[in-house]
């Protein structure tokens, strides 16, 4: 009988063991650069949920994460990133935004270890949890087997139902593609992917580079404690009580009009311009987007959709005109005849940007143009104006053009005509 016992505990314990090594060699494998956990059962958690690629369960926290303050939550908002920390030091961290391609960039440096991975960073949208990496294929679905209520209806995750589809956007070729995340009253995970590099400093320490591919465009900030960073993902209009998107038209291998001799190109005017703009508009108390703030191409829908989805109060569109003869000269304001409805309107605002652009640089003043046929403008929700400065068939116009003097002038009465009509929405 004693025998029989003995055997049984040396046959139970080797099993045990074996569990034991195998258990540590998936979780070897597969556990690579989780946060490092309090116990196994963490450990053996966070592994599980890699495993299963699911969102956390509605209510479900992740580990290490106790209730937060009334201040933090409401400072976080609905919508954040949490980043475990492996460390409770705090860290010097620096945040980028690319709202055109709807990336965060978060640089972390002093790190002891390369503990972040993308295994310690979850995701909160509403009161909904999710880890792991994100699924590529989901563009802007709920996750799979999720089924949430809202506004009293339940929604599931079947894909025929037209109600949860992104909206498209139509690039210059014809081809369609998914843009933002849908509304934001469904349950999705704001994540699209996440790229995390490692550098080595000097010191012995690493710089992190977190790249966050989101489904939206966000206002985000963020929060510090011993245990996690957070990043709050609030809507622009939620954090910003005057958003204005500034677009400097053509680029890349769309150069626009150009001089006779192709020496200058309206891309890199229009990108000058919007550069001393922004150099004056950084002084202002308002948030300003820009479509391009380089030489790159970008299709049309994606400039407006940014004004559309920022909810931005002034969409404003920096451009220099041509013609086939070179007599045409002076400046012009195109603007969306369509819009109804509201006190101040496309027309309104051209009216200023144009009486603005005559009055400091002594152009001829061409008039208002109705232009809702042009994507830029009549796909605008908001007041939009299409600024054509002055014309580059003109050789007295192109000279103007060129002088960065007379940029910098051009810059100031597009500011000055943004100030009158933030004037006029309030």
């Amino acid at each position: 009988m004693e025998d029989r016992l003995i055997k049984k505990t040396v046959t139970l314990s080797v099993l045990m063991m074996l569990l034991v090594a195998g258990l540590s060699s998936v979780i070897s494998h597969y556990g690579q650069g989780f946060a490092k956990a309090g116990s196994n059962i963490t450990v053996i958690f966070s592994f599980i949920n890699q495993w299963n690629q699911r969102p956390l369960k509605n209510g479900e926290m992740p580990f290490e994460i106790n209730s937060l303050s009334d201040e933090v939550s409401e400072q976080l908002g609905d919508k954040f990133l949490l980043i475990q920390k492996s460390e409770k030091d705090s860290y010097e961290i620096k945040l980028e935004e690319q709202c055109m391609k709807k990336v965060i960039i978060l640089t972390i440096k002093n790190l002891k270890t390369k503990d972040i991975s993308t295994s310690s960073i979850y995701r909160k949208n509403y009161d909904y949890w999710f880890s792991g990496v994100p699924d590529k294929s989901n563009t802007g679905f709920m996750p799979a087997e999720q089924e949430v209520k809202i506004a009293g209806e339940t929604y599931n995750n079947d894909k025929s139902d037209e109600l949860l589809l992104v909206p498209e956007v139509i690039a210059a070729s014809g081809d369609k593609y998914p843009y933002g995340g849908g509304s934001q009253d469904y349950i999705t995970d704001p994540l699209r992917w996440i790229t995390i590099n490692y550098t080595e400093t000097g010191s012995g320490t690493y710089t992190a580079e977190i790249q966050l591919g989101m489904d939206y465009i966000y206002a985000p900030s963020w929060y510090e404690d011993e245990n996690n960073i957070y990043l709050s993902l609030k809507t622009p209009k939620d954090v910003y009580s005057t958003i204005v998107v500034i677009d400097a038209g053509h680029g890349g291998k769309d150069v626009g009009a150009s001089s006779k001799d192709e020496r200058y190109y309206e891309k890199d005017i229009n990108l000058s311009i919007m550069k001393h703009l922004r150099d004056v508009l950084e002084k202002k108390n308002i948030k300003v987007y820009y479509t391009r703030d380089e030489d790159e191409t970008i299709y049309l829908n994606p400039r407006v959709n940014l004004a559309n989805e920022v909810e931005a109060d002034l969409f404003l569109s920096i451009h220099c005109n041509s013609n086939e003869s070179a007599a045409p000269s002076g400046s012009e304001v195109l603007y969306n005849e369509n819009q109804s409805g509201k006190d101040f309107l496309s027309k309104e605002f051209a009216q200023i940007v144009l009486d603005e652009i005559v009055g400091l640089t002594g152009k001829m003043n061409r008039g208002l143009v109705p232009s809702s046929e042009i994507v830029v403008v009549g796909k605008a929700n908001m007041p939009v104006a299409l600024v054509e400065t002055a014309f580059m068939s003109n050789t007295k116009e192109l000279q103007f053009l060129i002088d960065e003097k007379n940029q910098i002038k051009i810059a100031k009465a597009l500011s000055r005509a943004i100030d009158k009509a933030i004037s006029k929405l309030k």
